[in-house]
Parts: structure tokens; sequence; C-alpha cells
């Protein structure tokens, strides 16, 4: 049996940066969910919820270095707000 790896987990910072205040500040009511997913994510993706998904990551280190599972339904959340397929919302370090 594979050895079952411990993923990194993400634990987002509370108060946003002065930028992403400014940018909050400008949200329209028809993006209230990327508000939403910034003002929350920190009770939304704890360690409880990112362990969960543990078990789906293969423990044989082949492949890509996992993404944190919060990163990723984050990533989900917004592909969904914004209607898109994609490459739009994910940093360029992850294309």
């Amino acid at each position: 049996m594979a050895k079952r790896r411990t993923l990194e987990r993400w634990h987002p910072p509370v108060e946003p940066i002065r930028q992403e205040a400014l940018l909050l500040k400008r949200l329209n009511r028809t993006k209230k969910l990327f508000r939403f997913l910034r003002e929350h994510r920190h009770e939304l993706f704890d360690d409880a919820f990112q362990e969960e998904p543990e078990g789906m990551y293969r423990g044989t280190g082949a492949g890509l270095p996992p993404v944190p599972p919060a990163k990723m339904y984050l990533l989900t959340f917004q592909w969904v707000g914004l209607g898109s397929g994609g490459s739009s919302t994910m940093p360029p370090q992850q294309r």
C-alpha cells in the first residue's frame, strides 16, 4: 500500500492587504461571490475541511506537486462565479 502523504494546508490571511481592500470596495452586487469568498475563506477552508479530500491524492509522489485542496475549491468557485473555463483566474505559475 502506498504511503499517505500529508498535503500542505492553506491558511489565508484574515485581513485583506491594501490592494485587496481597494478591490473589495469596488465590487458591485454582481460580484458578491468574490467579496464573500475573500472575506470568509479563512472560515470556509479550515483544517477539518482541508483534511477530508487528502485521501483523494495518490501517495506515490508521481505527477505534479499537489495543490492545497482549499485553493482548488476556491478556484472552482471563482470559475463558477465568472462562468468561465478557467485560465483567466488561475495564477500564471499554476497554468
